[in-house]
């Protein structure tokens, strides 16, 4: 039955996180499972999966492989780190995937600070052209929230 199949792919993916026997094995999974309520697993398991996409996504794109996927997963994760005050996770995700832009429309009045001031910090260890693209998003954040003096800082 595939909605079973589905299902125990997912138990599966969680299962391989704690048991590291392959190489990115609970990503493997959780590409073939259910991929909805990822949520329901817990934050170390997105947490966990985050990072093997980070990984997954550097591979194929040497290989010159699809990343679809992977980018759908990354739309599942990223609110749900917004959600759980985990903007930092957010943010990292995104720059590995090199999709730094998707971070705006999740930065409201409650996570500005924390996303625009770790945004500014990674600026500083990043190389052109990424550190730009990083200050103009922390700058997109500030202007979406009407905090003009920090967008002027920023420019």
């Amino acid at each position: 039955d595939g909605e079973n199949k589905r299902f125990l792919a997912d138990v599966i993916s969680v299962l391989a996180m704690a048991y590291h026997t392959d190489h990115l094995e609970s990503l493997r999974y959780r590409l073939v499972g259910s991929k909805e309520g990822m949520e329901s697993w817990g934050h170390e398991y997105v947490r966990n999966l985050s990072g093997e996409i980070g990984i997954a996504y550097q591979e194929r794109m040497l290989k010159e492989e699809p990343v679809d996927d992977l980018l759908e997963l990354v739309d599942q994760i990223v609110p749900y780190h917004f959600h759980h005050n985990a903007e930092h996770e957010a943010v990292d995700l995104l720059l590995e995937v090199e999709r730094l832009s998707k971070v705006v429309p999740h930065i409201d009045e409650g996570n500005y600070q924390r996303t625009c001031l770790y945004l500014l910090g990674c600026a500083s260890y990043l190389q052109e052209p990424e550190d730009k693209l990083t200050l103009q998003v922390a700058y997109d954040g500030y202007l979406k929230v009407s905090k003009l003096p920090d967008a002027m800082r920023v420019a």
